[in-house]
């Protein structure tokens, strides 16, 4: 609908209606093009969904097994980033081994394993295919243990759309203020870029 402005000048008249609908078409446009500029890394060949990329067979397990059996989740994590390179041999190897043990980590509780393996499948680290759901139900995990590295990922997911449900971006809004709060800048940068203040 066009109206004239009184100043010899057209203009469109649109209503906030449209303007939502216009903006819900360009949503998933923009989410996409949000996370392939964070996950470069997922459009190589080969990717594989977590639980095969961090499958280990029974011999293989045993390398590990009597090294982490006492150990809490929080050690497993840090063992898992600290190690997982001196007991590979390929990129491969090093990217089974970091998953297997980021995974043991993650069933011992550790908000670390829990936020590296949402990662992982957020931005498609260690050959792992991209699964927003499915990273999502990490991150909040980790979220739940105060990680403030998984409430940055998540609140990213549902500010950028990429999640979906009415409050999504609120709740994204409040992940990024929680962990600005408690000192993460990158959050805070997140926050601010919002139009908002901590």
């Amino acid at each position: 609908m066009s109206r004239n402005s009184g100043h010899g000048l057209t203009c469109c008249a649109r209503t906030e209606a449209e303007i939502s609908q216009e903006a819900d078409t360009f949503k998933p446009l923009i989410a996409e093009a949000v996370i392939q500029f964070y996950g470069p890394s997922c459009g190589r060949a080969g990717l594989l969904p977590l639980e095969e990329a961090a499958r280990f067979s029974e011999e293989e397990e045993a390398v590990w097994s009597g090294q982490i059996a006492d150990l809490n989740g929080d050690q497993i994590a840090r063992l898992a980033i600290k190690c997982a390179e001196e007991h590979s041999a390929t990129e491969e190897g090093y990217n089974r081994n970091l998953l297997y043990l980021l995974v043991k980590s993650a069933d011992k509780g550790s908000a670390l394993g829990l936020n590296e393996l949402g990662a992982a499948q957020m931005y498609c680290y260690q050959g792992v295919k991209r699964d927003i759901p499915s990273a999502a139900k990490w991150l909040e995990a980790a979220v739940a243990k105060h990680d403030t590295q998984a409430m940055q990922s998540l609140g990213f997911l549902h500010v950028n759309g990429l999640l979906g449900g009415e409050s999504s971006f609120e709740y994204g809004k409040s992940l990024l203020l929680r962990c600005s709060i408690v000192g993460n800048q990158d959050c805070k940068t997140q926050y601010e870029f919002l139009g908002n203040s901590p």
